[in-house]
C-alpha cells in the first residue's frame, strides 16, 4: 500500500538511503531495522553471499542466477540475539539515475523478516513508498 511517510518515517528512509551506498551491488539497497525510536541493526547488499542467504533462497526455492547477500539478511544477522518481536523495517534503493526503485523484500526475505517477528515492512517502489503489516 503505497503511503505518504511522516517526518519519522523519512527519517529512517534516509538512514537506509546512506546504507545504500556501503552497498558494491550494482543495484544498491540498504535498510534499517527500528525497535522504537532505537535503530537495531543496518544492512546492505552485497555480490558475496552468505549460507543464511542461500539457506532462505533455497527454502522459498527463489533463485537468483547472480546469488548475492540482500540487505534484510545482512541487517537480521547484525541485529544477533536482539528481540525484533514487533520491530519495523525500512528499506530503500535507487536506480542508476538516483530515482527511488522498488525495494520490496523479495519471496525469500519476506518470510525470514516474519520469522524474525518483524511487523511493519516500510520500502521504496517507483511511485514513491510503501507499507506492508506482516501477520
Amino acid at each position: 500500500m503505497n503511503i505518504k511517510p511522516t517526518a519519522r518515517q523519512l527519517r529512517y528512509y534516509e538512514k537506509a538511503k546512506l546504507t545504500s551506498k556501503e552497498s558494491n551491488h550494482e543495484k544498491p539497497m540498504g535498510c534499517v531495522i527500528v525497535c522504537g525510536n532505537f535503530i537495531v541493526s543496518r544492512g546492505f547488499n552485497k555480490t558475496k553471499s552468505h549460507t543464511i542467504q542461500h539457506r532462505n533462497d533455497r527454502k522459498s526455492n527463489y533463485y537468483a542466477p547472480n546469488a548475492c547477500m540482500h540487505a534484510e539478511v545482512d541487517a537480521l544477522i547484525k541485529s544477533g540475539r536482539f528481540d525484533l518481536t514487533g520491530c519495523e523495517i525500512f528499506l530503500y534503493r535507487q536506480d542508476k539515475h538516483g530515482n527511488i526503485a522498488n525495494s520490496r523484500p523479495c519471496i525469500s526475505c519476506m518470510p525470514a523478516l516474519e520469522s524474525a517477528g518483524i511487523k511493519h515492512v516500510f520500502y521504496t517502489t517507483k511511485e514513491g513508498f510503501a507499507y506492508e503489516r506482516i501477520s
